[in-house]
């Protein structure tokens, strides 16, 4: 069992080593230095392995932070009379939760499918070695943040050393209990495709984490005690019949197929981004354009894209003002929460920013604009042409700008008058600073968006992602506003700093786009 287990972790380290160097290649300016040659090379695979060892390390811990920190104990700090219960109720639902989205045993990975389909390595000690390491890291990554989190809740030391022993012994159930299904009925549990009732019942657990809570029920710990020891010993006394379990070739043959398996995903996911950009357009009426040469073009692009673009922006900003009324009635008719209303207009204006994120659509309109355009007109040499690409890049970025500020305004000018209304301040530039920190936040990701796209070109000929430079930006950008939100600043300090770096990042982007599109905006 442990030479299989070290068999298959030095496969994951070398499929895990290959993909790095592969994903290096592929990073503009650097990418040419990692030829094929490098896959061999001592110095580069030592490199590679400390990389490999820190993703490995993050896979420990890092999504047990997030998972304690953002998912149990802050929800659990919002309930101040039994922070300590709330905290133990949640991580007990949210673990029935996760026990049907992240099993371990029945993922279909590519590394099961290199390990038992083409190396035909034994198919029980391969997946109980994976699984009891998965299970040892689950261990060794939840028990600090427990401990740490548990702490701070006032969660009694006890329960907080059998916290991580019950999140494994409910996965030890859940897989346990997917075995019988399959030697009693012969049913596959594929935990990447949950059936409707599996899905139900996840939001059903989820809804009741965070509400019974509310409830003040007598006893909660001693009754949360017992559970996580019942499961506990559940746990262990299940261990056993998947260790005996006989029937894992079987299961892994069907399981690893070419339709589960994500070597094949790549073309699903074409099909699927191929419907999504069809569904985009407008085929009830397909208007013309009175305009000649690249403005017709790209107006027809507009128009017949309108459900992504301009309806789109007119549902949000109805939203926008529907919202905005709905505060301004409250805040007349409750003069009591004119002070909190007043607190979030002066120092929670990061949370913006993350909200303007989320209402930039310029991820879904570049997607858009290759799958339906670009990716068949990059065939053609005229098209290609550098007077060609900055034509329709500045046309392009001008109405992207046009349609992301129809709501951006509506929100711009709602903040300045609920400030107004929720008893105003003495300093009346905060009223502009706050009207143009939204635009600028607007501006900033549609010029954003549209360049990272002309100066990356993420797509293939097969319209399969090839960028990791353009996920990382689309990842960091996404977490950066995300723990914006958890900033409190004084809004005449964030706007303005908004301001200014809206302003010089948006003048450097379109410099860097005029620069280079014309170079890295092909078909690769």
């Amino acid at each position: 069992m442990i030479t299989t287990f070290f068999l298959s972790f030095r496969l994951k380290l070398t499929y895990r080593k290959n993909s790095i160097i592969y994903a290096f290649q592929q990073f503009p300016l650097i990418g040419k230095y990692f030829s094929n040659s490098l896959y061999g090379n001592r110095g580069i695979e030592a490199l590679v392995n400390v990389i490999s060892a820190l993703i490995e390390l993050s896979s420990i811990f890092l999504g047990k932070l997030l998972f304690i920190s953002l998912m149990v104990f802050l929800p659990a700090c919002l309930y101040k009379e039994n922070v300590a219960s709330a905290f133990l109720i949640i991580l007990f639902f949210l673990t029935i939760v996760g026990t049907w989205l992240n099993t371990n045993m029945f993922n279909p990975t590519k590394d099961k499918y290199y390990a038992i389909v083409l190396m035909r390595m034994d198919a029980k000690k391969e997946a109980i070695a994976e699984y009891g390491y998965f299970l040892l890291k689950m261990i060794i990554g939840m028990y600090p943040f427990v401990c740490l989190f548990g702490f701070l809740s006032h969660v009694p030391w006890y329960l907080c050393m059998l916290a991580p022993w019950m999140v494994v012994g409910f996965k030890v159930l859940s897989t346990s209990y997917n075995l019988y299904l399959y030697k009693r009925k012969e049913l596959i549990v594929n935990e990447n495709k949950p059936t409707p009732i599996v899905w139900g019942l996840i939001i059903l657990f989820t809804v009741l984490a965070y509400i019974i809570p509310l409830c003040a029920i007598p006893g909660i710990e001693w009754i949360m005690l017992c559970c996580y020891l019942l499961v506990i010993i559940l746990g262990i006394t299940m261990w056993k019949y998947i260790v005996n379990f006989d029937n894992y070739f079987t299961i892994y043959k069907k399981l690893l197929t070419p339709n589960h398996v994500i070597l094949n995903a790549k073309s699903t996911q074409q099909d699927t981004l191929r419907k999504n950009a069809l569904n985009a357009i407008d085929n009830k009426n397909l208007e013309t354009s009175n305009k000649k040469g690249y403005s017709f073009f790209h107006e027809l692009f507009i128009k017949r894209h309108r459900k992504i673009l301009t309806t789109s922006a007119h549902n949000i900003t109805l939203v926008a003002f529907a919202v905005t009324c709905i505060a301004a009635l409250v805040l007349v008719i409750a003069p009591d929460a004119k002070k909190p209303v007043n607190s979030v207009m002066m120092n929670f204006l990061p949370y913006f920013l993350f909200i303007m994120y989320l209402l930039n659509r310029g991820s879904t309109v570049t997607q858009a604009m290759f799958m339906n355009c670009d990716h068949s007109m990059l065939t053609y040499r005229f098209y290609r042409q550098p007077k060609t690409i900055l034509e329709l890049f500045r046309r392009r970025i001008v109405d992207i700008v046009k349609i992301n500020l129809e709501p951006a305004l509506v929100i711009a000018l709602a903040l300045p008058f609920l400030l107004w209304l929720s008893g105003g301040t003495s300093e009346s530039l905060n009223y502009i600073v706050l009207f143009v920190s939204i635009i600028s936040m607007a501006v900033f990701f549609s010029v954003h968006h549209l360049v990272i796209y002309y100066l990356l070109q993420p797509y293939n000929i097969n319209m399969e992602m090839k960028s990791p430079a353009y996920q990382v930006i689309n990842w960091g950008t996404y977490f950066i506003c995300y723990y914006m939100m958890d900033l409190k600043m004084p809004t005449m300090i964030f706007g303005s700093v908004m301001i200014v770096f809206a302003v010089t990042y948006v003048l450097i982007s379109l410099f860097l786009a005029y620069r280079y599109a014309p170079k890295t905006f092909h078909l690769k």
